[in-house]
């Protein structure tokens, strides 16, 4: 397989890193592969660098010219907080947000806080939450500091947790 990667990645891509990739011809199944060629040289038109790796396709499964969704996991970040991207109730400056926390007694506290990795619907907070909190991702233009809320049901909150719970590592 052979793709391109942005330059800003290639200092975290290296020979044998692990890829995996899915087709649309074998729906939710994945592919694992290792990266055996990375580029000296990056193309002034796209600032992307030339990537290769191998996928083993012992049933012949994978064909030439098929089209594939890659992922490549750069950097795992152990431990990170990540809360899902519609909670940010305001972006401030330097990557700084707020947030809404469910507080003791349901007391709704405003939380700044600071973003990191952002991805589809999630985004990693590298400040201002321990991790474990409640923050509120429906009805922000309802509530303030010190409003009063009650917990939706538990399968409410499963699309939100879904998105931020599983063991993904941030890319």
């Amino acid at each position: 397989m052979e793709f391109n990667v942005p330059e800003r990645f290639l200092s975290q891509l290296h020979v044998e890193q692990i890829i995996e990739i899915g087709v649309a011809t074998y729906q939710g199944r994945k592919f694992k592969g290792k990266v055996y060629f990375v580029s000296s040289f990056v193309d002034i038109a796209t600032r992307t660098a030339l990537v290769k790796a191998y996928i083993p396709n012992p049933d012949a499964e994978l064909k030439p010219g098929m089209f594939a969704n890659l992922d490549l996991t750069l950097t795992i970040r152990e431990n990170s907080v990540v809360i899902p991207e519609v909670a940010i109730s305001q972006l401030l400056e330097d990557g700084q947000a707020n947030v809404y926390v469910v507080g003791e007694g349901g007391k709704v506290v405003l939380a700044q806080v600071k973003l990191g990795v952002r991805l589809a619907g999630r985004v990693e907070v590298v400040e201002g939450l321990k991790g474990g909190e409640k923050v509120i991702v429906e009805g922000l233009q309802k509530i303030g500091p010190g409003s009063m809320v009650i917990l939706a049901p538990a399968e409410a909150a499963a699309p939100y947790e879904e998105k931020t719970s599983r063991a993904q590592p941030l890319n």
